[in-house]
């Protein structure tokens, strides 16, 4: 199947007829407009992923994603990754030692937040999610 036509599929599901509509419209105008709009800074900046030369930042909508195919993804919503000070945040806050439990990420997306669990004293960290094209950036991290 082609993407565009799994795109358009999964469009109708998740919004009907008169939504798929409204979408292909909306869509249209975005673009045509956003085209020609001067781009100032970079979207693609991300002070985290600068500092430690990964991609882990941007908003990636579910349809950029491998999973339209799957029946949940009708549920799905875009990509965005967790901010660095409320993760650690959470992290230090855990009333735990450390060093005696494995931190899995289930849902972990690009990786942000296994990265920084990495940096923590866990004994170990590992990752789960249903983007095939994760498994191998989960499996370096979780040697490192």
């Amino acid at each position: 199947m082609s993407p565009l036509f799994a795109r358009l599929g999964y469009a109708w599901r998740r919004h009907g007829p008169a939504g798929l509509v409204w979408v292909a419209v909306y869509n249209l105008v975005y673009h045509l407009i956003g085209r020609k709009r001067p781009s100032g800074r970079s979207r693609d900046a991300d002070p985290f992923d600068e500092e430690f030369g990964t991609d882990t930042g941007g908003i990636r909508e579910i349809r950029s994603l491998d999973v339209l195919a799957l029946p949940a993804a009708r549920y799905a919503v875009r990509y965005g990754p967790s901010g660095v000070q409320g993760v650690r945040s959470a992290l230090d806050k855990l009333p735990i030692d450390h060093t005696r439990f494995t931190f899995i990420d289930y849902g972990s997306g690009k990786g942000r937040v296994l990265f920084l669990a990495a940096g923590s004293p866990s004994r170990r960290s590992s990752a789960s999610s249903s983007r095939a094209n994760c498994t191998k950036l989960h499996s370096e991290i979780s040697r490192a």
